[in-house]
Order: C-alpha cells, then structure tokens, then sequence
C-alpha cells in the first residue's frame, strides 16, 4: 500500500499521527498533552476575517452562512406551517 493513499499527504505537510488505544486513558492524555505542549497558534477564518481584513460580524464568511441558515430556516417553517 503507498503511505500516500493514508496519511502521507498529510504526514507531509505537516502533520503529526498519533495511535490511540480505544478505552486507555494514558494514550489519550498523551494525545491531549502534545496538542496542549505545541503551543500551535491557531487562527479562524472569521478571526481573520474580522481582525485582519476589518470586517463586521456579518460581512464574515460565517456571517453570510448563518444569515442563510436564518432564512432557510424561515422558508422552511412557512412551508411547514402551510401543510
């Protein structure tokens, strides 16, 4: 089997594999340990979005995608209400 198929792609950019053994809790703070310890600083698109670019909670990609979730929701109820 090539690497590639799996993990490698990832394996090569970067990433970090990790076996845990289900139901051992020793593994998984081990797990839980090296991601606390990386001290990877992680940033959200609507972080980046907001801090970077200045943009408003809702012209944020997120924004955008709960106002149509809102929406949807609404049409949805409409219709329900109707049947």
């Amino acid at each position: 089997m090539d690497t590639d198929e799996f993990w490698g792609v990832m394996m090569k950019r970067g990433s970090t594999l990790m076996r845990h053994k289900a139901g051992d809790k020793d593994s998984a703070m081990q797990i839980i340990g090296y991601v606390l310890e990386s001290h990877r600083q992680i940033v959200l698109d609507i972080q980046h979005e907001m801090v970077n670019e200045g943009r408003k909670v809702e012209d944020t990609a997120a924004g955008r995608f709960l106002a149509l979730l809102d929406e949807y929701t609404t049409v949805l109820e409409d219709r329900s209400a109707s049947l």
